[in-house]
């Protein structure tokens, strides 16, 4: 998980149990969307998210410039839902994340953004 630099009198957003778990977190309640199966779209897609002043976090964007379709004809509609499907799904993964700690700078809190680069593949 990759996270903005900030200066010496900063501190970055902190997941409660640390940045491994959140992965672990993360990657234990995404459920892989069946169109995601159907279509075999695979890859790594990294999300970006911020943690808000409050410690909650939330999907600014995912960028799929990483995955792939292992069949090689699929429609721009095809290819948007599946992206979507993904969207939806990891929305509700954050949803159920619990708060951060916050970043502050100064003694004040401030949102902070990470890329969490994630990995879809299949046999």
């Amino acid at each position: 998980m990759r996270n903005r630099a900030i200066g010496r009198d900063s501190i970055p957003a902190q997941y409660p149990e640390g940045g491994d778990a959140f992965v672990k977190t993360v990657t234990r309640k995404f459920k892989i969307p069946s169109s995601v199966n159907k279509y075999s779209y695979e890859g790594v897609f990294n999300i970006h998210f911020t943690v808000n002043t409050d410690g909650i976090p939330a999907i600014d964007s995912i960028n799929f410039a990483k995955m792939k379709f292992r069949s090689k004809r699929i429609s721009a509609a095809t290819l948007a839902q599946v992206r979507n499907d993904i969207r939806s799904e990891m929305d509700h993964v954050f949803e159920q994340i619990p708060e951060w700690i916050p970043a502050a700078a100064n003694g004040t809190r401030i949102p902070y953004r990470f890329t969490l680069p994630f990995s879809v593949y299949f046999d």
